[in-house]
């Protein structure tokens, strides 16, 4: 059995805590020399600072987030959030650190209710300003009093944020999916069983599958079973790395979903698992469109998603893993999920429900098959 590494450890320590002796702020200091002097001047207002930091097996500071509240890219601002000090050690850049600060700060900003968060960085950082925005800051038209280019991510417009955030997470959790799928849940739905659901609708041979969002990849690789050809599409590569170990003949397109097209009738069957609730409602409106373009004529479709008693859509923490991520969640009553699998494309055929207690879930699936020209949604 191949052994899971161990979840990234990171730790909430108080401003006044921070041990600015380590190895880690020698470098900080080569771009700011008055990095002792601002540090005593911040004590004063150590109730609006806080760290994180994940150590490295010595102890050490192997990365650290460090971040003051009250603060915008424009001044002080009661919504604001800064990211003062965002800093890995090389030996620590493969392992996933970086990721595992920044979700940190995210959820250290849900928490806080901002509506910005911003950070400066000097030239000559093309690889934090790349990190940056790959995970959803985007770069103000003017610089910082010290030359500094200044980055901001806008928490206040999730729909600019939220296919970034999700590649955020699930580059964390990618491990987690992986520990998951090899120890199921009591009342989680096998795999195999799953696959069966889609391939029951489709006529024989099953040519070509496509699934969306292919986490682990164990259901990619039950769909391999009955298909001659299995497409994905994943937007975190390291979650695509690890549905790839497990599924190893499938197509693995890392990509968001949104930005990219098939030709119509692409593929006799789309399975779209847990899918559809990390777009917002006009997104998945549209997704839920391509999908039924993608699919041949007589193919089927497989939706589904946790049912809510109400309508939302927001940036939220994810908080039933080991490491608690931000990352954006749509939710939907059941017949509010009906009406939008209904009214963009897809018949429902089959409803499956699935209680999922032990993370207290209710899960609703369509099986559906798709309405091409000519064919009309009567409500």
């Amino acid at each position: 059995m191949i052994q899971l590494p161990q979840p990234i450890r990171c730790e909430t320590v108080p401003f006044e805590r921070i041990d600015y002796r380590d190895p880690i702020f020698e470098s900080i200091r080569l771009d700011y020399p008055d990095l002792d002097m601002w540090h005593e001047n911040a004590l004063r207002t150590a109730a609006l600072r806080c760290g994180f930091v994940v150590r490295a097996a010595d102890g050490s500071y192997a990365g650290i987030a460090i971040l003051k509240s009250g603060e915008g890219p424009d001044g002080p601002s009661p919504t604001g959030l800064k990211l003062a000090t965002f800093r890995v050690s090389r030996d620590a850049e493969a392992q996933g650190v970086a990721d595992v600060l920044l979700s940190r700060v995210f959820e250290r900003a849900i928490e806080l209710e901002a509506d910005v968060i911003f950070a400066t960085v000097l030239p000559g950082h093309e690889d934090l300003t790349r990190f940056l925005e790959l995970r959803g800051f985007r770069r103000a038209a003017r610089e910082s009093e010290r030359g500094e280019c200044i980055y901001v991510a806008d928490m206040g417009n999730p729909e600019r944020m939220y296919s970034q955030l999700s590649r955020l997470a699930f580059d964390v959790l990618a491990q987690e999916y992986r520990g998951r799928s090899d120890a199921p849940g009591p009342s989680q739905e096998a795999p195999e069983y799953l696959a069966g659901l889609l391939a029951s609708r489709l006529p024989s041979p099953i040519r070509r599958v496509l699934e969306l969002g292919p986490g682990s990849g164990s259901v990619l690789l039950a769909l391999g079973r009955i298909a001659a050809d299995t497409v994905a599409v994943e937007i975190s590569p390291k979650m695509a790395a690890i549905a790839a170990l497990r599924a190893p003949d499938a197509l693995i397109v890392i990509s968001d979903v949104l930005t990219m097209e098939f030709p119509e009738h692409s593929f006799d069957g789309v399975y779209a698992g847990a899918f559809l609730h990390l777009f917002p409602h006009r997104d998945a409106a549209e997704l839920v469109q391509r999908i039924a373009r993608w699919t041949k004529p007589g193919g089927a479709v497989f939706v589904n998603t946790s049912i809510s008693d109400r309508s939302s859509e927001s940036i939220e923490v994810k908080a039933d893993y080991v490491h608690r991520v931000a990352r954006f969640r749509s939710r939907w009553t059941e017949e509010q999920f009906r009406q939008l699998v209904e009214c963009n494309g897809l018949s429902i055929t089959d409803r499956i429900t699935t209680d999922e207690h032990e993370r207290n879930k209710f899960w609703v699936a369509f099986l559906c098959t798709p309405r091409h020209r000519g064919e009309h949604f009567v409500a």
